[in-house]
């Protein structure tokens, strides 16, 4: 089984989601959701490796391959963008938006 950015997990851990690293899109989150949309249906060949979750904090965690796809689109299109680079240690994916490689289950 793959991790979801196409790397398998470094533990054995069946069911655990490893943190996402690269970016955190702090605000504005519904705005970023609609043009990450748009961009992803513009995208659909390119995805391979990509990685969007919605993380325990309610912001967006993006794989280094997602903001390299999508972050200067996000950078024009959302003028007040907030972004870590890198994303928090302690922020933690809970739902994956776009996950280009099968995610376990977490039952």
């Amino acid at each position: 089984m793959s991790h979801a950015d196409g790397h398998p997990p470094e533990t054995g851990g069946a069911g655990r989601i490893q943190p996402v690293e690269g970016i955190e899109i702090v605000s504005p989150v519904a705005d970023a959701l609609g043009v990450l949309a748009d961009l992803m249906q513009r995208t659909r060949g390119g995805l391979a490796g990509a990685s969007i979750a919605k993380s325990d904090r309610g912001t967006l965690l993006l794989n280094s391959h997602a903001w390299s796809l999508f972050g200067d689109a996000l950078q024009r299109e959302l003028a007040g963008l907030i972004v870590l680079k890198p994303a928090r240690d302690s922020s933690k994916p809970i739902r994956f938006v776009l996950a280009t490689h099968e995610v376990p289950s977490i039952d």
